[in-house]
């Protein structure tokens, strides 16, 4: 019976999930018209005009990462990820802390919450924003409990819905306002010239990065996906572009017919797009933008109540969480830790709905920023003494630079929010200590 019970804790369903259906886990997890919808203001605040120069320079960034991600994966292929790859290179409680940091990064996705009770409401305001946080849970607890292969079908039906009410009503206020802005082409390059500066770019490269948290999923299914950790590599470089193209291309089109006078106008708003469109008179344009950010956030939300348990599952099968959060249903779901991540993410949800997603968003970037960080140290250490000119660029060069960039980014942030993020770290380090005596 022990010998039983060991082997349900300890084992997922390999070979669940192809290729295909992670690359599109990811890109749902990113959530483009979710993303945009919530943020879009958020990014001009920093970066002015230059969205889709924000959302370029932080594809360069995350594609380093994503190297680094798929470098590591061939070693330690884990459902733990971040958590797996750190602790197998630096140790236990090094693994600890990054597993921590990471949950900041799970604990804060209860935005997705926020936002779609946030368009829902404003689409059918008879509904409270903490029944529309039900109904997204709901529904996708349920999914999610069922099994992996049931989640990433659905997925793919949500990502072309929300790609085509997100790129339709921008093509429409572009012929819109042809005849009002004198050059839409002219007008559409200053979506690439930062008008706040340098360090408003930075500003705003850093909520791009929140943006893009989720591309990750790969390492997260490594256990589960077809083809191991090969399939990792290909995976997180390949989502990780297809993720950058969609921003930019999208940021592109939306900016084209935005004067300076507009941007002023709309940048402070929570629903920046569809303030945008009501702004020029596109009514029906702005129904479009919430409802494709409600279908975003489906997505969104569907993917991490995927991956997220898998972190858990991990630690707790190392015995750096409670081992119950290491069994699995009879559909190779870790369904604890979907209970868990479910009951946290809600109370955030219902935070970020009543009060401030601007929290949110920046604290997720920060903490995915470290995350981040951690991979690039763990792969330079891990391959130190690999020589030869792919090694050099590889294992040292690659995190270096997107180290260096994302250190930028966390320091040219509000020192409030730095300082919060470093309060966590402190503590679950001395989680950290404490929980290995108990091991002890």
């Amino acid at each position: 019976m022990a010998e039983t019970q060991k082997e349900q804790v300890q084992n997922l369903k390999q070979d669940s999930i192809g290729k295909l259906d992670v690359i599109i886990m990811s890109v749902s997890a990113a959530a483009p018209a979710m993303c945009l919808g919530g943020s879009f203001g958020t990014i001009m605040q920093g970066a002015g005009s230059a969205v889709a120069l924000a959302f370029l320079l932080a594809t360069a960034v995350i594609v380093m990462i994503g190297l680094n991600y798929g470098q590591l994966s061939s070693r330690y292929n884990s459902a733990g990820g971040t958590y797996s790859y750190v602790r197998s290179v630096f140790g236990e409680k090094a693994g600890f802390v990054s597993g921590w940091i990471y949950m900041g990064v799970n604990i804060c996705t209860g935005v997705i919450g926020a936002i779609f009770a946030t368009y829902l409401h404003e689409l059918f305001p008879a509904i409270p924003l903490w029944a529309g946080v039900l109904i997204l849970l709901v529904p996708i607890f349920f999914v999610g409990w069922n099994g992996v292969e049931m989640t990433t079908k659905a997925l793919i039906a949500v990502w072309v819905v929300q790609m085509l009410l997100l790129i339709i009503p921008a093509i429409k206020i572009i012929f819109l306002r042809s005849g009002e802005v004198e050059n839409i082409m002219a007008n559409s390059v200053q979506a690439f010239v930062p008008s706040y500066g340098i360090s408003g770019l930075m500003l705003g490269v850093l909520v791009c990065v929140w943006a893009f948290v989720g591309f990750e999923c790969p390492a997260y299914m490594g256990e589960e996906l077809k083809g191991g950790s090969k399939a990792v590599k290909i995976t997180m470089t390949v989502s990780a572009i297809a993720i950058g193209l969609v921003y930019v291309v999208v940021c592109w089109l939306w900016s084209a017919g935005m004067t300076a006078e507009n941007i002023e106008t709309i940048k402070t708003s929570p629903t920046t797009l569809t303030d945008y469109a009501l702004l020029v008179g596109y009514t029906m344009g702005g129904k479009l933008i919430s409802i494709a950010t409600i279908v975003s956030c489906i997505g969104c939300f569907f993917a991490f109540s995927t991956s997220t348990p898998r972190c858990l599952y991990d630690m707790g099968r190392t015995g750096y969480l409670p081992s119950a959060l290491s069994k699995v249903n009879r559909h190779q779901t870790p369904h604890i830790s979907l209970i868990v991540y479910c009951a946290v993410w809600a109370i955030v949800a219902l935070f970020g709905a009543y009060g401030n997603t601007d929290i949110l968003f920046t604290l997720m970037a920060l903490f995915a920023s470290v995350s981040y960080i951690l991979i690039c140290a763990a792969n330079i250490k891990d391959r130190w003494h690999e020589k030869g000119a792919k090694a050099l660029i590889m294992n040292k060069l690659v995190p270096l630079v997107a180290a260096a960039i994302l250190l930028y980014m966390i320091f040219s942030s509000d020192p409030v929010y730095v300082i919060g993020v470093a309060l966590w770290a402190i503590a679950a380090w001395v989680a950290s200590l404490i929980w290995a005596r108990h091991k002890a």
